[in-house]
């Protein structure tokens, strides 16, 4: 049997041949026709005029709710978090809210020297028991298997030989189940490849690894080395659905590449995942004007995988706190907001999975920065629930609007920065709703992509004539700004949606909102309504209201963790430093010297217990506290009149701050 390698580089040659000794159009090897290609980190969708779709800062006309029109409730599908390090004290949170068979991501770090498949199988059983399916990430190369071993970043570079890499991922696997009985209900392969941060290589050098890994899995299955109908396989988290991980011109997806590969070379492809954040310009919306789902599931039926899950495995505001312009607005009310379109638009697609990142703020906190923007997690370090968190318990909780019988919800024609979701139980219709304008850069962007120009070509003419201080005129645009002249016209129709764009972000909107299907006079607002903004739930802007509670729960978990391990270190022959509260150890070097433990197998193993202690105990402490009851920070009910609501013949109307969020009740 020729390798992976082997077989991709055939099959390279096979579609170059064909490409140059037949007449087939482009679009039969790439994007189908009215796609755009897209560029390296451009974005691939419809050709949205042709669609009616018009990039503006806000629809035309009123939002409609049909509480006759019904839908089937989307479950647990759009429920799904990462919890990059699959922490068995941060599960049983995210149990109180999600609903059985919701999805759980984790990682794995293939090139840890210290891989615990008794852990990691322990994970994967908590959750099954939990009720939650699992996915796992398997990434990152040895040291003794990278083409680059000298390098810091070895672990980024691919390997040197694939299979080898390969049945590596096959043994982990095996120890795993061997040591619980369990497997990863999804197997994904590598993580955002199209990034230096996770992988150094080439295109081709991944689809090849991808290959290798996904047929070795195969091999194991059929010989009985893994169990069977245990474990989807797929991946690799790209970026973005229409990532090419290429700078040439008109280069495709290359989850387009790997539906192609899965066909041609005959190995198993159960799943395709991409990432979606509020980067680049993208928007809450971004599902409901790109249409990547559909496209990636009509591709994959048109190539004969019609039943290849599509799931969006990473989805957030920002993918992480580090260098915002405004990283409070992960913990207040815009990200909250930001993902209640999100998940209202997802509710509008077939999409298979949703997972949101993460459940947890990051590690690494040695200093109280629960709501201080530290982190992209649903909850803090210390447990403290964000009010995206509670949009999640809301909407896709155990008993939130996602396990309810859906309504269909009409939006004003070319909506982009609203978004709404309805249920109904009964004669109660419950409404999500949200106002987050979009940015103007994004007018610019998308505008431009309607319209066949370039991404940046028009955005750069603004800017260039604007740092002038010139007028936008035809003359200005050609001569100093570089357009053609029929991009200086089309500059004219962009520039008044970007500016009314612009000129709109900051300003509050009144939403109204019609209900069909229901006489007018029996129309009423209904307790309870939840408002997200800055005097309602919103603890972040509230903070010290209950930064001694946090202070208390620290110092406790400090002394938990440390009066936890003491014993441990004097069976190994150590001798304890004194308990000081200020002081918290964060890498089992430190700690072994402190502690005088002179076997680093003992200090890294008791070092672990300390870390877990700490960690599961700032949870436990948080409830024992009653932190998230505090009246700063519990979530808080309220009368429609008291939030701004209004309900006048039937309409209902309200005004939102931007990034502002209500969530409220009407019957009828």
């Amino acid at each position: 049997m020729h390798s992976p390698l082997f077989r991709r580089l055939a099959l390279s040659l096979t579609m170059c041949a064909a490409s140059a000794a037949s007449a087939l159009p482009v679009a039969a090897l790439g994007p189908a026709p009215g796609q755009s290609p897209g560029g390296a980190g451009g974005r691939q969708k419809d050709d949205t005029r042709s669609n009616g779709h018009s990039a503006q800062a806000r629809g035309d006309g009123d939002f409609v709710v049909h509480v006759n029109d019904l839908l089937p409730p989307p479950g647990a599908r759009l429920s799904g978090i990462v919890d990059p390090h699959l922490s068995n004290a941060a599960l049983p949170i995210f149990d109180r809210i999600a609903p059985d068979g919701a999805v759980i991501r984790g990682h794995v770090f293939m090139q840890s020297s210290s891989i615990q498949p008794d852990y990691i199988g322990g994970i994967i059983e908590q959750a099954h028991d939990l009720g939650f399916r699992i996915m796992v990430t398997f990434h990152g190369t040895p040291q003794s298997m990278s083409t680059q071993p000298g390098d810091s970043l070895y672990y980024n570079y691919p390997p040197v030989n694939p299979e080898a890499w390969a049945a590596l991922l096959v043994t982990v696997l095996q120890s795993i189940y061997a040591a619980s009985g369990h497997l990863p209900d999804y197997v994904k392969i590598w993580n955002e490849p199209e990034r230096p941060e996770t992988w150094l290589g080439g295109r081709e050098e991944f689809l090849v690894l991808y290959a290798a890994a996904s047929q070795a899995l195969e091999d194991a299955i059929t010989t009985g080395a893994l169990p069977a109908g245990m474990m989807k396989i797929g991946g690799p988290g790209m970026a973005g659905a229409d990532s090419t991980m290429s700078i040439e011109e008109g280069a495709r997806p290359l989850l387009y590449d790997i539906m192609d590969d899965a066909v041609a070379l005959g190995y198993p492809l159960d799943y395709i995942c991409w990432h979606s954040y509020d980067v680049h310009y993208l928007i809450g919306n971004a599902l409901r004007y790109y249409p990547q789902v559909q496209q990636m599931r009509d591709y994959a039926a048109s190539v004969g995988l019609p039943d290849v899950e599509v799931l969006i495995d990473e989805w957030n505001l920002k993918p992480s706190a580090i260098g915002l312009e405004k990283p409070m607005e992960l913990d207040t009310q815009r990200c909250a907001g930001n993902a209640l379109i999100f998940l209202a638009a997802a509710a509008q697609t077939d999409v298979d999975g949703l997972l949101f990142f993460q459940l947890q703020d990051v590690d690494g906190q040695n200093q109280i920065q629960d709501l201080t923007g530290a982190g992209t997690g649903l909850f803090s370090r210390r447990g403290m629930r964000k009010p995206v968190m509670r949009i999640f318990e809301l909407m896709c909780g155990q008993n939130g609007m996602f396990s309810e019988t859906g309504v269909q919800v009409e939006y004003p024609v070319n909506e982009w920065s609203a978004g709404m979701y309805a249920s109904r139980v009964g004669n109660r219709v419950r409404v999500a709703l949200s106002n987050d304008p979009v940015y103007h850069r994004w007018i610019w962007v998308a505008a431009s992509e309607e319209r066949g120009v370039r991404p940046g070509v028009l955005e750069n003419a603004y800017d260039a004539l604007n740092a002038l201080g010139l007028a936008f005129s035809i003359a200005n645009l050609t001569d100093e700004g570089g357009l053609t002249l029929e991009e200086a016209y089309m500059f004219l129709e962009v520039y008044p949606l970007a500016d009314e764009a612009l000129f709109l972000e900051d300003k509050p909107r009144e939403i109204r909102i019609q209900v069909a299907g229901a006489a007018p006079e029996l129309v009423r607002l209904a307790w309870p309504a939840y408002r997200f903004d800055d005097t309602h739930n919103n603890p972040a802007l509230r903070r010290t209201e209950f930064l001694g509670l946090l202070q208390m729960d620290e110092e406790m978990s400090r002394r938990s963790a440390y009066d936890t391990v003491v014993p441990l270190v004097l069976a190994e022959g150590g001798s304890p430093p004194p308990f000081d509260p200020a002081r918290l150890w964060t890498n089992d070097q430190v700690f072994a010297q402190d502690f005088g433990l002179s076997d680093p197998n003992d200090a890294r193993t008791i070092f672990g217990v300390y870390r877990e202690t700490v960690e599961a105990s700032r949870l436990a402490y948080n409830e024992l506290l009653g932190l998230n009851f505090q009246p700063a920070s519990i979530l808080m009910p309220d009368v429609p009149e008291n939030v701004g609501l209004a309900c006048s013949d039937g309409v209902i109307s309200v005004t939102l701050q931007p990034g502002d969020a209500i969530v409220f009740d009407l019957t009828f």
